[in-house]
């Protein structure tokens, strides 16, 4: 009899590990239509960043970004940053500079989890300072990791690379 028992909590536990985590896996399954809701929200999320870089307003560009402890974004250079630090230093970017463009090529979504979409955003960029001086970045990628809270969906990470900048 003890036998039994035994061969039983064998058994059961990991099917209930099984039942367990396959049931939490098909929570996070994603039908066409969320996806393609998920992309449009996450799409204009982005637009933001654009626009606000092409008004050269920081807040309007920091909108996407979740001020949390827990945000922070890798640099082209290598240093990262927290928001508060971000935002900083591309206010004072900003005050330099007299236009920004960045134009999207394409965009890719990676599904996660039901509050969790990573997106790579592809572009290039072009920038005129103050001085004169011209720049263009032929290609400029961000790692946005966006998390949905309260029905919104903001970055709590990112992770940007891009080429070398060239002087037009």
């Amino acid at each position: 009899m003890k036998r039994n028992g035994f061969l039983t909590f064998q058994l059961g536990v990991p099917l209930a590990f099984l039942c367990f985590f396959s049931c939490q896996n098909n929570t996070s399954e994603w039908t066409t239509q969320e996806k393609e809701q998920a992309k449009k929200e996450i799409s204009l999320r982005i637009d933001d960043i654009v626009q606000g870089a092409k008004h050269l307003d920081i807040e309007e560009a920091m909108k996407a970004y979740s001020n949390s402890d827990d945000f922070m974004i890798i640099n082209p250079d290598g240093s990262s940053n927290n928001y508060q630090e971000m935002k900083t230093v591309n206010s004072e970017v900003f005050k330099q500079l007299c236009s920004l463009e960045f134009s999207t090529i394409k965009k890719e979504f990676r599904f996660l989890a039901k509050d969790l979409v990573l997106c790579t955003w592809f572009g290039k960029n072009n920038m005129e300072f103050k001085t004169g001086d011209k720049l263009t970045i032929a290609s400029y990628v961000g790692s946005m990791l966006f998390k949905k809270e309260k029905g919104i969906w903001s970055i709590i990470y990112a992770h940007e690379s891009n080429s070398t900048p060239i002087i037009i």
